[in-house]
């Protein structure tokens, strides 16, 4: 059983190595947004490892919102990505035509009379039910609303889009005086974010992987 731990505790430090180059390449601008997508590959691979049984989107967002210690954040809603939603190639994908809603509530969330773009699900129901949405399905949107949170926004854009289709809508470019053509992310979900969220996945998934004496597979 020793030996058993033994190996654990060496194919973590693969990882721990792994995640060391990503934060290489987060630490230089030039080449953040390969460090990002990276960073997301990782969140990817943890969550096939600990949930074999899913799909790829269920095991990513899984492990993000019970390994990262940042639950309340990815389970956050955002207000634009919902608003614009109905125009979003993302309508016609299977598990987003569940989401079955009037389109007035969509404009109960127009973002120019929306300060906050970040807020809550709770937040999110009271102020659609204040709203007084004719033909709301209440028991539809609280089964559906993750659909709009951070985590499926980390897996369909960073997971997804930038990595198999070279598309980066979270990045914006910029331009130092010398002409230099850097990214950064203009959302929620950070380099930072991202990175600490892996960290502490990896960590997490460490700790109950050595306290069990048991693969990520077969916990």
């Amino acid at each position: 059983m020793n030996d058993k731990k033994f190996f654990i505790e060496a194919y973590f430090e693969e990882w721990d190595t792994d995640l060391k180059q990503a934060c290489n390449l987060l630490s230089k601008p030039q080449y953040l947004r390969e460090g990002v997508l990276l960073l997301s590959c990782y969140i990817g691979a943890f969550g096939r490892l600990r949930f074999p049984d899913i799909t790829d989107r269920d095991a990513y967002k899984k492990i993000l919102l019970e390994y990262s210690g940042m639950q309340e954040f990815f389970e956050l809603i955002d207000i634009l990505f919902f608003y614009n939603w109905p125009k979003s190639t993302l309508k016609n994908k299977k598990y987003f035509s569940k989401f079955k809603q009037p389109d007035a509530i969509f404009d109960i969330f127009n973002p120019a009379s929306n300060a906050t773009r970040y807020i809550s699900k709770d937040n999110f129901i009271a102020q659609v039910k204040a709203a007084n949405v004719c033909g709301l399905d209440e028991q539809n949107l609280r089964a559906n609303l993750d659909l709009f949170s951070l985590a499926e926004i980390c897996y369909q854009y960073i997971r997804c889009t930038a990595v198999h289709e070279a598309d980066f809508p979270l990045f914006s470019k910029t331009m130092d005086n010398n002409g230099n053509v850097f990214c950064r992310l203009n959302h929620a979900i950070d380099d930072k974010k991202l990175f600490k969220a892996t960290r502490s996945i990896l960590q997490n998934l460490r700790d109950e992987c050595l306290a069990n004496k048991k693969w990520p597979g077969d916990l």
